[in-house]
């Protein structure tokens, strides 16, 4: 009897380790938090005219908030659309978590129907083209953190951010990228805890019938 049952904790320790061991996993991003020069964007293909937009040192958390490391990137395009790129060792069909953090240095106004052309401070974000997620707002708003998920086809993948502020400037910071393609099949604990009462029923059966 303690042969066979320590034979089922066996395997059940094996099914627990196989499906919890599957963790997300960080992608690697080239200068994400734009540490890499105190005035340059490094690391990421520069899309655009980029003659407003530059890496800044804030004097301190409270002028955008918390963020990650020393310096932030400024994005200040006017009139035109820019922005920075990266591509991505994504593997075909894993589904990807991108997190950054956006803060809007503000100083704008409403576009009115006087106004032509009309006064544009969006942000968005895509991957190999499709855009992804997209916001829009003339208001100062410290830094908050945005996500969005997509899944990879062809590898690698281009991930992409796009600015326009026609007033100041869009800060961004701490871009991520994580593999969280296995933790959508990890079960709940209860689930593993009946599959575990499953397998210990299934050998206690076969030890009373051998």
């Amino acid at each position: 009897m303690t042969s066979v049952f320590q034979k089922l904790m066996v395997q059940v320790g094996t099914v627990a380790v196989l499906v919890l061991g599957s963790v997300a996993h960080a992608l690697p991003v080239v200068n994400g938090g734009f540490e890499d020069s105190s005035t340059d964007i490094t690391g990421w293909s520069l899309v655009g005219p980029q003659d407003l937009n530059f890496v800044y040192q804030p004097f301190d958390s409270s002028e955008l908030g918390p963020h990650g490391g020393d310096n932030v990137a400024l994005f200040g395009s006017t009139p035109d659309t820019s922005g920075i790129e990266q591509s991505l060792a994504t593997t075909d069909g894993h589904t990807y978590l991108v997190e950054f953090l956006l803060a809007n240095l503000g100083g704008g106004a409403p576009s009115t129907d006087s106004q032509d052309p009309p006064l544009v401070y969006s942000v968005s974000a895509k991957v190999d083209g499709h855009e992804l997620f997209h916001f829009e707002d003339f208001h100062a708003k410290d830094f908050t953190t945005y996500s969005f998920e997509f899944v990879a086809g062809a590898s690698p993948s281009m991930l992409g951010f796009d600015f326009r502020h026609d007033t100041t400037w869009w800060a961004l910071d701490d871009v991520t990228v994580t593999d969280v393609t296995r933790n959508s099949q990890i079960p709940e604990p209860g689930t593993l805890f009946l599959a575990a009462i499953a397998l210990t029923g299934l050998g206690l059966r076969r030890y009373k019938t051998s």
